[in-house]
This record gives C-alpha cells, sequence and structure tokens, in this order.
C-alpha cells in the first residue's frame, strides 16, 4: 500500500504514473492472480448475475474472468456508456469479443445487440478505479460513470478491483460517493475495516 497525496487530482496523477510504469508481462500475470481471488469468493460463487467491465489501458484485465463465467452458466453484464449523457447502464454479453465495440478512448462496451439489465438484477458488481482504501473508498476517474450507476438503485455488494499499489491510505471521499464492500487485489480480499 502506498501514501499519496490526498487531492484527488494529485492522487490520480501519482496513481497514473505508478500504473504505467507496471511491465505488461507483470500486469497479465497479476490479473490473473486478481481474476482467481474473485473466482475463490464465495460471493462470486453465489452469483448468477455479475457485472464486470471490459478493462483498457492499465486496467486489471478481467476478460479470463468473463469467459470464465459465461461458460460456467453466469450471466454477464459490461457497462454500456452513453458517452454524450454521461451514463452507463449494465448489458448483457454473450460472447466476450463479437459483443464488445470499441468507442471513445479505446472503451470496450456492448454493442446495440445486448440487452440491458436492470441494476435490481445484479448479485455483485466488480468495478474499477484508479485508487482504494481499505474502508472501502474508491477513487474513479473524474467523469463520475460508476458514480451515478451505483448510486442509481443498486442494492448488491460491489467489488473493487486494482492492483495493490492502486491501494492507498485515504481516498478523498465526498457524501454521495458508494462505498466498497470489499477490495480485491492480487494480494488478496481486503474487507472494509470500518464496515
Amino acid at each position: 500500500m502506498m501514501d499519496h497525496d490526498v487531492t484527488k487530482h494529485g492522487l490520480r496523477q501519482s496513481i497514473k504514473q505508478t500504473l504505467m510504469a507496471m511491465d505488461e508481462h507483470d500486469r497479465r500475470a497479476r490479473s490473473t492472480t486478481i481474476c482467481a481471488f474473485i473466482q475463490a469468493m464465495e460471493l462470486y460463487k453465489q452469483a448468477s448475475t455479475i457485472m464486470a467491465y471490459a478493462g483498457f489501458g492499465a486496467e486489471v484485465d478481467l476478460d479470463e474472468l468473463i469467459v470464465s463465467a459465461l461458460g460456467a452458466g453466469k450471466r454477464v453484464c459490461i457497462p454500456r456508456v452513453d458517452w454524450q449523457a454521461g451514463t452507463m447502464e449494465p448489458a448483457a454479453i454473450s460472447n466476450l469479443d463479437p459483443d464488445l465495440v470499441v468507442g471513445r478512448y479505446g472503451v470496450r462496451s456492448p454493442g446495440g445487440n445486448c440487452g440491458r439489465i436492470p441494476v435490481s438484477g445484479l448479485e455483485m458488481v466488480l468495478a474499477p478505479g484508479l485508487a482504494f482504501d481499505c474502508d472501502g473508498g474508491r477513487l474513479g476517474r473524474g467523469k463520475g460513470f460508476y458514480d451515478r450507476l451505483l448510486a442509481g438503485g443498486l442494492r448488491c455488494p460491489v467489488i473493487g478491483v486494482c492492483f495493490a499499489s492502486q491501494v492507498v491510505g485515504r481516498v478523498p471521499m465526498e457524501s454521495h460517493d458508494r462505498m466498497m464492500d470489499q477490495i480485491v487485489c492480487e494480494q488478496g480480499v481486503l474487507r472494509r475495516e470500518n464496515g
């Protein structure tokens, strides 16, 4: 775990630099370990409908987990982003690559043929972020897409997914921010200390 400047801007810049310095082979190996930790979670085993994400850039790559979940008969949703409205919605995919289209900033998102799933139908959400803390705090990229989705009637557990270098002493939080129920990194599953 690292200690960083506690301003959102300073923390985002610091974490981005750390992530960009990570070797691609190392990133893939750590992502595989993280996927294995998630698959070992009782919550994951019990969930029939999950929302994951199609990683891009320096994020933890969940493709391996998504393919495995689809193969196990789980309904897997990926966020479909509406850049104009600044929103996203869960959309069910059947196949990883054929169902995703590459959009703005290289973000892979479900195509129009993938059906929307109400957030009330989700049983587990895997959320990326730039930084997390052990109290369940999450710092996103600053556009608020996940904040709006998580505030929209979601009742299931939300699991933050990151590399250990993204876990910091404290993430600046606002009153409307949704706390993560757990955080998973290559060192294991971290539970909220105060919740």
